[in-house]
């Protein structure tokens, strides 16, 4: 909201820390330890890549 003003307000994606396709069919998703909420645009670049970047690499990426 700060950066994209009324647009970008209550606008959020949701990332899973764990990839879905890594954890079985029996997996109980705990949203507080497996959800993170994240801009469309860092969304768009964790997913840039085959093992995807954490959220520590992105902040880093934002700092440079």
């Amino acid at each position: 909201h700060e950066r994209y003003g009324e647009a970008g307000k209550d606008f959020i994606e949701v990332h899973h820390l764990r990839p879905i396709a890594t954890v079985g069919q029996r997996y109980e998703l705990d949203p507080k330890k497996d959800l993170i909420p994240v801009c469309s645009n860092c969304h768009s670049i964790i997913h840039n890549r085959k093992l995807p970047y954490s959220v520590d690499e992105i902040k880093g990426m934002l700092k440079t």
